[in-house]
């Protein structure tokens, strides 16, 4: 499965499907990374609206992801988490780490606008 990367100005919204299994994780990671490399990209809005499952598998990708983003000098944020999945990850000790999380894109794009550091 190809997941779409939609580029707006300088970020990149990649919109989640309602679940994904490890392998297409692990391809997300490979895609994101070829995707914006070369492309004058200041960040990487993951719009998790859809999404329906987060496991201790999913958390660690999206960790990794983030941080071979800021080696590449990209900022990442997460948007839009529905509340049964915020919940559950709660409950279940599932931590993002230091990602940034936001109620949706327009306010990712605000963050990402207003920061001085990649994060």
């Amino acid at each position: 499965m190809t997941l779409p990367i939609i580029k707006i100005s300088n970020y990149c919204i990649l919109p989640l499907q309602e679940s994904l299994s490890d392998e297409e994780l692990l391809q997300l990671m490979d895609d994101i990374a070829q995707s914006v490399d070369n492309q004058q990209i200041k960040g990487v809005i993951i719009d998790m609206s859809l999404l329906n499952l987060m496991d201790s598998f999913s958390t660690r990708i999206f960790k990794d992801l983030k941080d071979t983003l800021r080696l590449m000098g990209i900022s990442t944020v997460m948007a839009g988490f529905q509340p049964e999945i915020a919940l559950s990850m709660a409950k279940f000790g599932l931590d993002l780490g230091n990602i940034p999380t936001v109620l949706n894109i327009d306010e990712a794009i605000l963050l990402m606008e207003k920061a001085t550091i990649h994060y």
